[in-house]
């Protein structure tokens, strides 16, 4: 007789309704279900997991950071013996995951269980034996309990996705996949706090991305600022010594990883070709393989051109995750001062305001960009097919550039001037955007609508002015959250 797994009731759990709703499901299933849960470090999966499945007799396996296939088997057989209350279970010995998954299925082959594997790619040894033998169990064994629920959980999506969602071995027996991304912003607002203003609401998602073991930091203290002073600058700080656990529970496998992170951090963005160089990987298939993991992380994005295919060659790699942006801009510069306890007494120190609220400038611009379909609904032509992104002008004159540009299908152009402060917009912004958007008009010979998106709105100087035909603020973009 198992004893499984207790969990309490986590009263202030918020959000993922989607994904609570897909993993309930499988209650009304007739038979055996396969779910898999995968998604990066901190975003919330474990919680998740335990909430939904807390009242069907859960029993977890962890995988042990660095440890080879016969050291997770003893592991896992360790961990059955406190389920079962039976000491001679942990000095057991299997060759092979077949054989632990057979000992195991006589557990739990009838009634209502959940077996919860969790960062599989830790037990598998990045090996697909794992996966091999877990289809070999489930098919002869597992799935003839109809009560029963595998659970399968990752850090490392990529590993997740190509060796468990996509291989062979389990194709057509998975039946739910949940990719698990961070918080919207509205479920941020929430969760760090209704006291707080929209301003530092939103700062913490610029700042961090959406990440709720990132934002419990927030919550305990008075704003966002002054949290991330304390859990970044400080010895041993949070913040300080996340960077190096991504690269352990994601992303070991190869240290090419770091090395492209750390590259674009210093250049902004990189072509294949240079990352290629710069990590000494042939610029084929190993190349493309290390630029899907990170990408299936959510650490980078390939951005191309919006006037250009999906196919096009001038895609650029960037950091797209908004921890790694903030340690690279602001934490490692400063980890040898930081390391000897130089902001000990004044974090704040190490984060002057002016550079932080430069940053969170360009945060918000990349924010409006990955959120372009809201600002198309919101200026009335989500049902115009267009294509969008920055926009960089060159030529043997003066060049420009514009923030985010829609190019519409319906023959306009509507550029966006994007700011992020707390003050409303002047009227000095808008004789410099109408100079650009003037010499804009006159090369493409269309319609141009002329956009502000400012945090705080516009002076009353710069709305009756005439320089933009619309404004849009950051609650109108958030929906009041």
């Amino acid at each position: 007789m198992l004893s499984p797994l207790q969990i309490a009731r986590n009263k202030s759990f918020l959000g993922r309704k989607d994904e609570l709703a897909a993993l309930h499901s499988v209650d009304a299933s007739p038979e055996a279900s396969l779910v898999v849960v995968y998604g990066r470090r901190r975003v919330g999966k474990t919680e998740l997991i335990e909430q939904a499945y807390r009242d069907r007799n859960p029993l977890k396996f962890e995988g042990i950071e660095g440890g080879a296939a016969p050291r997770q088997m003893e592991h896992a057989l360790y961990q059955l013996s406190r389920y079962a209350g039976d000491a001679a279970i942990q000095k057991l010995r299997f060759s092979r995951w077949l054989e632990f998954f057979d000992y195991l299925s006589r557990f739990v082959d009838r009634g209502t269980w959940t077996l919860y594997f969790e960062e599989v790619q830790w037990l598998a040894a990045y090996d697909e034996e794992f996966v091999a033998d877990l289809k070999h169990a489930w098919d002869n064994a597992l799935r003839r309990n109809p009560k029963l629920v595998v659970v399968l959980c990752g850090s490392a999506p990529s590993f997740m996705a190509g060796k468990i969602v996509r291989s062979r071995a389990l194709y057509g027996r998975v039946s739910r996949e949940i990719r698990l991304g961070p918080f919207p912003f509205p479920d941020t607002a929430a969760f760090v706090g209704a006291h707080r203003s929209l301003f530092d609401a939103f700062e913490a998602q610029l700042a961090l991305g959406g990440i709720p073991e990132y934002l419990k930091l927030v919550r305990g203290e008075s704003s966002t600022y002054l949290a991330l002073c304390r859990h970044a600058f400080l010895p041993n700080a949070y913040f300080l010594n996340e960077c190096d656990r991504i690269f352990v529970s994601s992303l070991a496998r190869s240290a090419h990883y770091r090395t492209t992170i750390e590259f674009l951090a210093a250049r902004r963005s990189a072509a294949r070709r240079e990352i290629a160089e710069r990590c000494g990987v042939k610029a084929g298939g190993n190349l493309t393989a290390l630029l899907d993991d990170l990408e299936s992380c959510g650490f980078i994005e390939g951005v191309i051109p919006y006037d250009k295919g999906p196919a096009s060659k001038l895609v650029r790699y960037q950091i797209s995750d908004p921890y790694l942006q903030f340690y690279y801009r602001f934490i490692q510069p400063q980890r040898r001062a930081i390391d000897s306890g130089a902001f000990a007494d004044r974090p704040t120190a190490a984060l002057p305001l002016h550079h932080y609220q430069q940053w969170l400038g360009y945060a918000f611009e990349r924010w409006c960009r990955a959120h372009h379909r809201r600002i198309a609904e919101l200026l009335g032509f989500g049902g115009v097919r267009y294509r969008s992104g920055a926009w960089i002008e060159r030529s043997a004159g003066e060049g420009f550039q514009f923030d985010l540009v829609f190019d519409r299908a319906d023959h306009v152009l509507t550029v966006c001037e994007i700011k992020y402060t707390t003050a409303p917009a002047g009227l000095e912004t808008a004789p410099i955007f109408a100079r650009r958007t003037d010499a804009l008009a006159a090369r493409r010979r269309t319609t141009i609508e002329r956009v502000l998106i400012s945090a705080a709105g516009a002076e009353p100087e710069l709305a009756r002015s005439g320089g933009f035909d619309r404004v849009l603020t950051l609650g109108d973009l958030v929906g009041g959250a």
